[in-house]
């Protein structure tokens, strides 16, 4: 039923509930029986009526909350994944600088192979630690996610001073 229909029918029901009885003829009892029994029909279908429009707008309602919240963890998702695939590559790179300076570790004068070693063994602890927070961020939620990036963030960047530290004592 639609809203014009149901206002019509509320001001019919209106104007008949309205009407001075001194103004019309004597009816008998059964007409006016009759007419109350059409008027509380009628308000009955206009107040169902209300209800069925009640439930479709509350449905359609629920129907745009449940899709926009779909949308929201897909985009999340999609950010999330792109946030990792950065911090993996990220980490693939000062591993591989890591590799390159454990190659040229052996070819190393001894004084400089003291100095320079224990700066690569705390960068490779560093890189190892890395991983873990890679899978936390990849578990993390909506609630955890920022905390589990700023970690990450910072444990790379730690990481890259570590790498150029022990790169300039490799003469790098």
């Amino acid at each position: 039923m639609t809203t014009r229909t149901l206002i019509a029918l509320l001001a019919a029901t209106t104007l008949l509930v309205g009407c001075n009885k001194e103004d019309t003829a004597p009816e008998d009892s059964s007409t006016t029986t009759d007419m109350t029994d059409t008027i509380k029909d009628t308000v009955n279908e206009a107040g169902q009526a209300v209800k069925e429009a009640a439930e479709e707008v509350k449905d359609a309602a629920e129907e745009a909350v449940e899709e926009a919240k779909d949308d929201l963890k897909a985009r999340t998702e999609e950010f999330k994944a792109k946030a990792v695939a950065v911090a993996e590559d990220r980490l693939t790179q000062l591993k591989a600088k890591l590799d390159g300076l454990q190659t040229q570790l052996g070819s190393l004068p001894i004084p400089i192979k003291q100095v320079a070693k224990p700066l690569l063994d705390t960068a490779n602890e560093r890189a190892s630690a890395i991983g873990p927070m890679i899978d936390t961020l990849k578990a993390a939620s909506s609630e955890t996610w920022e905390s589990a990036d700023s970690k990450l963030t910072a444990a790379l960047d730690d990481l890259d001073e570590a790498v150029a530290a022990a790169n300039a004592k490799f003469g790098g």
